[in-house]
């Protein structure tokens, strides 16, 4: 885990990502630090969409991370235990379930790009941090 985490530390275009956090606190939680505070020193940029969820409204309210932007969905992803990661040329994944801990890393311009795409069409669809906590129909 920590292998594939660190590879998007050599990125040198943002790093956009969808996360089940929950997971990823749950399972990896001591890696995910360690990744955290490398990628924040070296100021590598990061946008992450996630689901509009208490836990995620939670653990976003006390983010003091000036490099991370997230972004809410409002769909019901549920728990789907994997990290996907977009950056450069490479689209990494995690599965985050203690019967299939494992990453993968696929360097391909064609398939980075059509990931990338994608996930801009959701950030432009998805709401800023800043919208979820002023709203007051927020769902979990």
């Amino acid at each position: 885990m920590a292998k594939i985490m660190a590879d998007s530390l050599t990125a040198i275009t943002t790093i956009d990502e969808y996360v089940d956090v929950e997971a990823v606190e749950k399972y990896i939680h001591q890696i995910n630090q360690t990744y955290a505070k490398k990628r924040q020193k070296l100021g590598k940029k990061k946008r992450l969409i996630v689901a509009n969820n208490a836990f995620n409204r939670k653990f976003f309210t006390k983010l003091g991370d000036k490099a991370t932007e997230v972004r809410f969905v409002e769909a019901k992803l549920g728990d789907f235990g994997t990290a996907m990661q977009i950056y450069d040329n490479k689209v990494s994944y995690l599965t985050l379930k203690p019967e299939s801990m494992m990453g993968i890393i696929i360097e391909d311009a064609l398939i980075a790009n059509m990931h990338r795409k994608l996930f801009e069409h959701t950030w432009k669809l998805a709401r800023q941090a800043a919208s979820i906590k002023s709203s007051s129909r927020v769902s979990s």
